[in-house]
């Protein structure tokens, strides 16, 4: 996992057919990186055991949902980032950035 205690959550849905209600998603702030073999080794899993393995973990991805008015947690204190992307990129940057995500969230 990623060195950071900062990362959003939402209530969401399994990946899978069904595609059941009863999923919290953990989006950190920061990305996770992996070497090659460990992301072979990842899509090596299977479901069950060793003993009676099932099917591949991999190939569940599903198309991107809207957000239906879901509630999104947070313990990043946005307001201390956006004073830290302005004194690195300027207040332009930061306001284009906003408009997009404001842009995504209404869809």
């Amino acid at each position: 996992m990623p060195e950071t205690n900062s990362y959003m959550t939402y209530e969401g849905s399994t990946t899978h057919p069904g595609c059941w209600e009863t999923t919290v998603w953990i989006i950190y702030n920061r990305p996770i990186y992996m070497t090659k073999q460990e992301l072979y080794a990842l899509r090596r899993l299977k479901q069950g055991s060793e003993e009676q393995p099932k099917a591949p973990l991999g190939n569940n991805v599903r198309p991107l949902q809207f957000i239906h008015s879901r509630t999104v947690r947070t313990n990043i204190d946005f307001k201390q980032t956006l004073t830290q992307v302005r004194l690195k990129y300027g207040p332009e940057f930061v306001h284009s950035t906003i408009d997009v995500l404001n842009y995504h969230l209404e869809e």
